[in-house]
């Protein structure tokens, strides 16, 4: 298999067909594009051990309309690695939970054989404040005729890691003053602002936008609510700078990680865009949920149906970085 998230097939036939929740242990059960367990009592939880674990899995609380507290935190190292690698992994951690306001509350910590580089799993832990009805947000609720709005920009978390990985190439080609715009701030990986004010708008289909980019989330949350969706390419934001770091190494920015950004459903999506102006958050509507299920994409005159998420592109980059130094 590819390196990255399992792809949708997979984890339909592999795992989700493995899952057995006891009996009202659960009030969403796990599916595709369900980044987030809710239980009765309205705790939420989620994992992640990509590129941004912390402010991925808090993110996919968010979009369940929780708010994270706690995380645990798994810390796999390879033989061949020192002390300070861990100390490195750990303050990282760290800044990312000050940065959120969350509590580290344990985890683990081993060396394992084989291994050729540290994986850093992380598990969020929160709260919905909608205890009676802790399923009543969710990527499973957009209904056809509803709005699709995008939260900032695509490539957020994606071109965070191209550049802190690769900043000695791209000085080579671009002035610092481009590498800051285009990196823009830590702070913007999380949903969190803009989540919370679409829910306190009417919003309840929310979707953060992480591995795979746009296209993935895109895909996710329709197959979540059983709909279709017609988007026009040309109303996906993204920053030129972002586009032009991506130029670089071959990288299509639709399918970079956009960790930080954030789909939104509604049936009054000016409300939704207008509160998260006033609080300095950019957004607009990119497309609507349809009946059926045809994903497509307009640009112009030309039209395309949605493919299913692939792998995402930092994971091909890091593949072919490897294969050049190999050669």
């Amino acid at each position: 298999m590819k390196t990255g998230k399992i792809t949708n097939s997979v984890i339909s036939r592999s795992v989700l067909k493995n899952i057995k929740p006891a009996k009202n242990s659960l009030a969403v059960k796990p599916s595709i594009g369900a980044d987030a367990s809710v239980l009765e009592n309205g705790i939420v939880i989620a994992s992640d051990s990509g590129f941004e674990p912390v402010y991925t899995a808090s993110n996919n609380i968010y979009a369940r309309g929780g708010r994270p507290q706690y995380i645990q935190c798994c810390v796999n190292l390879a033989q061949d690695m020192r002390e300070i690698r861990l100390k490195e992994i750990m303050q990282k951690i760290s800044a990312d939970c000050a940065q959120l306001g969350l509590v580290v509350s344990g985890g683990h910590t081993q060396v394992e054989a084989g291994n050729t580089r540290a994986v850093v799993a992380v598990t969020a832990v929160g709260f919905t404040e909608n205890v009676k009805e802790p399923h009543a947000v969710g990527s499973n609720m957009a209904k056809p005729g509803d709005d699709i709005i995008m939260t900032k920009c695509i490539g957020i978390g994606g071109v965070q890691y191209i550049i802190n990985n690769n900043r000695e190439k791209i000085l080579e080609k671009y002035v610092e003053d481009v590498v800051k715009r285009a990196y823009g701030n830590r702070s913007d990986l999380s949903i969190a602002k803009e989540a919370c004010i679409a829910i306190e708008n009417g919003a309840v289909s929310l979707h953060d936008m992480s591995q795979g980019g746009v296209y993935a989330a895109l895909w996710d949350m329709a197959e979540a609510s059983g709909t279709g969706l017609l988007v026009d390419f040309r109303a996906i934001a993204v920053r030129q700078e972002i586009i032009e770091i991506c130029e670089i190494f071959d990288i299509n920015p639709y399918e970079l990680n956009s960790c930080g950004s954030l789909l939104i459903t509604s049936s009054d999506s000016e409300r939704i865009i207008k509160a998260l102006a006033e609080e300095g958050i950019d957004a607009c509507v990119i497309g609507k949920v349809t009946d059926g299920n045809d994903k497509i994409i307009n640009n112009l005159d030309e039209v395309r149906f949605l493919d299913k998420p692939v792998q995402d592109e930092i994971y091909r980059l890091q593949e072919m970085q490897s294969e050049t130094t190999a050669e």
